[in-house]
């Protein structure tokens, strides 16, 4: 069964065209870092570097900034030009887990920017680690459950700006753990993680889904039907 939203998507209100002419950003200091943190994926801290040099980039530019070209991150931006999402992986070789890091960008109601640095839980891989808890837990950005977001889609749940995101959510040699993120901003304008949106009958629901399979299969989640179901493809080796 593909899970589908127990809510409709939306056109939502576009984000405003930026008018006045704002200074170059200069990013040699990013590209430092990046390149830094390619050479040695398992500096930690150098990405936590990176994020705050992102954060503080954003904070004299549009969210429509165009960063450079940098190997690993993905930089997704939802339809409706409210919300961009830059996440990334750094390797830890002790435990051949993945650290996950990230910036969410999104505009408020009154179109103010706001910048949130997303705050890995660590959650193990193992052999294909899953816990039912995680299906409907809540969770800010200071616990986020750590993923590289591949696709996002825009929706409305309740009267509140909402967007539902696919993503990986940790690869080991053994197995890859995928999710279906649920995301929202809050009455106060900011971003939180977890609502209940998710379903595959109207009699449960849930916050986001996670599955995990085996490094030996491949196994894809998109969108379909305007986002409002995910379409789930297993493909065994031959």
């Amino acid at each position: 069964l593909s899970p589908f939203l127990c809510a409709a998507p939306y056109t939502a209100k576009c984000a405003p065209t930026d008018s006045i002419p704002l200074p170059s950003p200069d990013f040699t200091h990013l590209n430092a870092l990046w390149i830094r943190s390619s050479a040695a994926l398992a500096d930690t801290a150098c990405g936590r570097e990176i994020a705050q040099e992102l954060a503080q980039l954003f904070h004299a530019q549009p969210i429509t900034l165009e960063l450079p070209t940098l190997s690993g991150l993905k930089d997704l931006m939802a339809e409706d030009g409210r919300l961009r999402l830059l996440t990334w992986t750094h390797a830890l070789p002790t435990s051949g887990e993945t650290l996950y890091k990230g910036i969410a960008l999104h505009l408020d109601a009154t179109d103010s920017l706001h910048i949130t640095p997303l705050h890995d839980r660590l959650l193990p891989v193992g052999a294909g680690h899953i816990e039912e808890s995680w299906f409907n837990t809540p969770a800010s950005p200071e616990k986020w459950f750590g993923a590289v977001y591949y696709e996002v889609q825009p929706f409305d749940f309740q009267g509140t700006p909402a967007y539902l995101l696919l993503g990986v959510a940790g690869r080991t040699e053994l197995c890859t753990r995928k999710v279906i993120e649920s995301l929202y901003i809050d009455a106060t304008g900011d971003l939180q993680f977890g609502i209940p949106c998710l379903s595959y009958s109207p009699r449960r629901t849930f916050h986001r889904i996670f599955y995990s399979y085996s490094s030996r299969v491949a196994m894809t989640l998109h969108f379909i039907k305007e986002g409002s179901q995910v379409l789930i493809d297993h493909l065994a080796p031959s």
